[in-house]
């Protein structure tokens, strides 16, 4: 997955409505820090006018600025959907004191970034 966001022009983040504007935040920060230079987008695409800075983007960056200059391996860009496949899952991280939470999902994003 790292490298095909080292490869892309704007990253989107969606289901922003799932967590909370601080577990947000942070999350942006940890890829951010991760992918420097790169434009990371949080958003929910469900909610009406939830793309439209995400299609402003699209409509702003140039094709040569989008477009890597680079040639893709389809089978290892196979590979690594397959491997990535099981990241479309739900998780529930409950703590007593909500801060444990946060800090729990954060690890956990780092750890799959």
């Amino acid at each position: 997955m790292a490298k095909q966001i080292e490869e892309s022009a704007t990253v989107v983040l969606n289901k922003a409505n799932l967590i909370d504007p601080h577990a947000a935040r942070l999350a942006l920060e940890v890829v951010e820090k991760r992918f420097p230079g790169k434009s990371f987008l949080l958003q929910n695409s469900l909610q009406q006018g939830g793309i439209n800075e995400w299609i402003h983007s699209l409509e702003s960056t140039s094709t040569s600025a989008a477009a890597p200059g680079f040639k893709v391996d389809y089978r290892r860009y196979s590979r690594g959907e397959q491997a990535m496949a099981w990241l479309d899952r739900t998780f529930v991280i409950t703590a007593q004191h909500p801060p444990l939470a946060c800090g729990a999902a954060v690890a956990l994003i780092r750890e799959l970034l």
